[in-house]
């Protein structure tokens, strides 16, 4: 609660309001899985937003992104279903993960004020790239451009910032 709905008060109350509604949806899903699960999520958070502040990405992330990488990483663990199929099949838990977290992002409301689907297509790709196989070539593209000398990461540079988010998910859980 802590980071998240000062993040989404960046955007106005109502965008506050409906990131609390997302999370109180995001909590019911949790409640069919095991404790652990909630708990996995709550730390994930925390730790994305740490390694953003540290690899200095939060600093250039427009509000909108920020919401995003959180709310990818609270959703990160709905998956933990006491369903054996979804638990031993990575990658039909990365669609359960993005579909249960999409469904509780449209129920709160958040996507209302975002017509275009920024949001939601952010936090789809952020999910999508903290998974292990996306994580290793994410992280052989952005070493690719981290080694050309004048590169540097601002507000404008939209995929580096993407790699980053989706790198940092990874790492936070």
């Amino acid at each position: 609660h802590d980071l998240l709905l000062p993040t989404a008060g960046l955007q106005g109350p109502k965008v506050m309001a409906r990131a609390q509604q997302y999370l109180d949806t995001l909590q019911r899903a949790y409640a069919h899985g095991p404790p652990a699960a909630q708990a996995r999520a709550a730390l994930a958070m925390r730790a994305a937003h740490w390694l953003a502040c540290a690899v200095e990405l939060w600093d250039v992330l427009r509000p909108c992104e920020k919401l995003a990488l959180l709310v990818a990483a609270a959703g990160l663990h709905c998956n933990a279903s006491k369903s054996a199929l979804f638990c031993n099949d990575i990658h039909l838990g990365s669609v359960e993960v993005v579909s249960k977290t999409l469904e509780s992002l449209d129920r709160s409301g958040l996507t209302l004020n975002d017509p275009a689907g920024k949001l939601r297509r952010l936090v789809c790709r952020t999910l999508l790239h903290a998974q292990p196989r996306a994580l290793l070539d994410d992280t052989r593209e952005l070493r690719a451009r981290l080694d050309q000398d004048d590169w540097q990461m601002t507000e404008e540079t939209e995929e580096e910032k993407r790699l980053i988010m989706g790198i940092v998910l990874g790492a936070a859980d």
